[in-house]
């Protein structure tokens, strides 16, 4: 007997001051054969609304906000919001996307869907597909232009040592709990039925995946996007405090080329100074 569910393949996330991506986002994955999102609005009160940018795709059905506004934002709220999302909804979805608004499931083929991928016999037997990232670099842009990311951003760093973090795709209506305590939003906590892109089962791990496999289905991952998007990036602030700026600076030159140019971009509208890189 096989369950008939009222999606095939849904998303859940959050989001906070993304509206100018918003709409990409759910484009895209809508062409690619999600049929529904779950999606937590945990924008500021008195700041920019999902509605403002989803509003259409609220009113035909694709899209669900869940109001978050306010929320301080942290890994357990991201976390939790997935767990009330996977309970609330685990029995009308097939599958679960889990990952972030600069991040893009893509294939090899390029005729391949959502649907045709996972119908494959090889993920019969998974309940939890973890995908690998491929970051994108910055491509020598400086600020933000109303192109989407898909187009300004084209050039993979296949070496980046950050490749190895994957996103998973979740089976629903699975018994046991998938997020405990100790595990992150996109790390689901499955010991069993677990595997790679490719289908082969794999041993238990949080959010990492080596070496990075590519050959069929992999994330691209935006970031850093351009100096000026990540600077407001860290104005809008991280789930968790634990990275310092100046490590942040670092992640974006590990992405990106370096050039006085974006620096003087990021520094400008953080107020800030990094003396490390005008030493160079």
């Amino acid at each position: 007997f096989k369950k008939e569910y009222k999606y095939f393949c849904c998303y859940s996330g959050i989001m906070k001051k993304e509206n100018l991506y918003a709409r990409e986002f759910v484009q895209y994955y809508h062409k690619l054969g999600v049929d529904q999102f779950f999606i937590g609005d945990n924008n500021d009160i008195g700041s920019e609304k999902l509605m403002d940018v989803l509003n259409d795709y609220v009113d035909k059905g694709l899209v669900e906000i869940t109001n978050l506004m306010g929320k301080p934002r942290h890994r357990n709220l991201h976390r939790d919001f997935i767990k009330y999302s996977y309970k609330r909804h685990k029995s009308e979805c097939n599958w679960f996307i889990i990952d972030d608004i600069d991040e893009f499931l893509a294939f090899t083929d390029k005729n391949m869907t959502i649907k045709t991928y996972l119908e494959n016999k090889v993920f019969d037997k998974c309940d939890v597909i973890k995908i690998n990232w491929l970051i994108y670099s910055d491509n020598e842009l400086v600020n933000y232009d109303r192109r989407t990311m898909i187009e300004r951003f084209t050039k993979p760093d296949y070496s980046n040592i950050h490749n190895v973090f994957v996103k998973s795709i979740v089976r629903g209506d699975i018994l046991e709990p998938l997020w405990v305590l100790n595990a992150n939003a996109h790390g689901p906590n499955r010991k069993k039925r677990l595997c790679n892109s490719l289908g082969q089962k794999i041993r238990y791990t949080s959010c990492s995946l080596e070496p990075p496999i590519w050959n069929v289905s992999y994330i691209k991952h935006f970031r850093t996007k351009t100096a000026e998007e990540y600077a407001y990036k860290l104005l809008r602030g991280y789930p968790h405090g634990t990275l310092k700026i100046e490590h942040l600076i670092d992640i974006f030159f590990l992405d990106n080329k370096y050039s006085d140019e974006k620096l003087e971009v990021i520094e400008k509208i953080l107020n800030m100074t990094f003396e490390k890189y005008h030493k160079k």
